[in-house]
């Protein structure tokens, strides 16, 4: 080990036994800044999920722990503090536990009738479904804004080595560039007969974070700091391309 790096292991070690969570992160924010091979450390991992556990934000803490423990799977104090994240939560992640359940069908209404036919679908069980998702899941939508918006910024009909055509379109939602707005990235594979099915999925670092794809325009939106998945000073960076791949199968969905 380096005499810098040496340094950095002390810093990290008295990090570990600051009380004050929200200081760990922010240091930790900044010194990954200036000492960016500190990401390659399972130990930095190790730190900053036990500030976000201090926070009680046990799921980000637990996803954290994971990464550290896949750079090394050896270290002990890094499988103490998860296991003891994951005690805390009260989430179950054993399938094991779960008791005996039936789902219910989709193609039966509520009252038990069979859906027989595609009308008895749009007009009465698919609309169940959706009240079942507003209550349970998403809460109610509210309507249209009046003003509401909408931009294509870009378009690549040969994305992916021509798999896919990309476009980018930008919603402002109360019809002014300097308002709120909503960045929409869309892929339509290429070569296939139309219409074909769509998925519409939500993400928290970017559309950029999705896929390496270097056409995808990099998000200006304000996030939460994630220096794990290259979020620095609320804003995403270059590193923050492709940090959610693995949830992101594009090609095989196209």
């Amino acid at each position: 080990m380096s005499k810098v790096s040496a340094q950095l292991n002390l810093l990290l070690e008295e990090m570990a036994t600051w009380e004050k969570p929200e200081y760990v992160i922010s240091s930790l924010t900044h010194l990954v800044d200036i000492h960016p091979e500190l990401l390659e450390y399972s130990f930095t991992y190790e730190v900053l999920g036990r500030a976000y556990g201090l926070q009680d934000n046990k799921p980000l803490a637990a996803e954290i722990f994971e990464m550290a423990l896949k750079l090394d799977p050896t270290r002990a104090q890094a499988s103490d503090w998860y296991n003891e994240v994951r005690e805390a939560e009260d989430v179950n992640y054993d399938e094991a536990r779960v008791p005996a359940y039936q789902l219910p069908d989709p193609l039966r209404l509520a009252d038990g009738r069979a859906v027989t036919d595609a009308a008895t679908w749009r007009n009465e069980r698919r609309p169940e479904l959706l009240r079942l998702f507003e209550e349970h899941v998403y809460g109610k939508a509210p309507s249209r804004p009046e003003a509401m918006t909408f931009e294509v910024t870009s378009v690549d009909r040969s994305a992916l080595d021509g798999q896919a055509t990309r476009k980018e379109i930008s919603v402002y939602f109360t019809g002014r560039r300097d308002d709120p707005r909503m960045d929409i990235l869309i892929y339509q594979p290429n070569g296939q007969p139309k219409p074909v099915p769509t998925f519409l999925v939500p993400n928290f670092q970017g559309n950029q974070s999705i896929h390496t794809d270097p056409g995808i325009t990099l998000s200006q939106q304000w996030m939460r700091n994630r220096f794990d998945r290259g979020i620095r000073n609320h804003r995403a960076t270059e590193a923050s391309r492709g940090s959610g791949l693995s949830r992101w199968p594009v090609e095989r969905i196209l």
